[in-house]
């Protein structure tokens, strides 16, 4: 069955999406949000990309506290890459934390018909 990312953020998170910057990050590309909602990111990953995006060397981490997961997503080339992991506490708050749980789910994101290819992780 294949799925697809045609799910719309503003929905999913009933317009509670505020992008920050994160502390500490060295590169200027990095970019933070803090959600409280049971949803598959990667159903709306491709939402999130065309509205949040400034460019394509940006990468967003979403940290999810109903599910404490963060999730980073960023660009590879024609496709997205969504790759969810265990939230580590006060990681929102540091680049150098951030991603730095165990590796849940990796996902890629098709950008021109969204389709949502799962990876295996062995």
């Amino acid at each position: 069955m294949n799925r697809i990312s045609n799910k719309d953020i503003d929905k999913e998170c009933e317009g509670n999406i505020n992008i920050s910057s994160v502390r500490n990050d060295t590169t200027g590309n990095w970019r933070i949000v803090t959600i409280a909602e049971n949803i598959n990111i990667e159903e709306c990953a491709l939402s999130y990309y065309e509205k949040y995006f400034g460019n394509n060397d940006e990468i967003h981490a979403i940290v999810n506290f109903v599910r404490k997961t963060t999730t980073k997503i960023s660009v590879l080339g024609n496709m997205l890459d969504v790759t969810t992991y265990e939230y580590v506490e006060n990681e929102e708050h540091d680049a150098k934390a951030l991603f730095s749980g165990m590796v849940y789910k990796e996902y890629h994101v098709y950008l021109d018909n969204g389709d949502i290819e799962e990876l295996s992780l062995y």
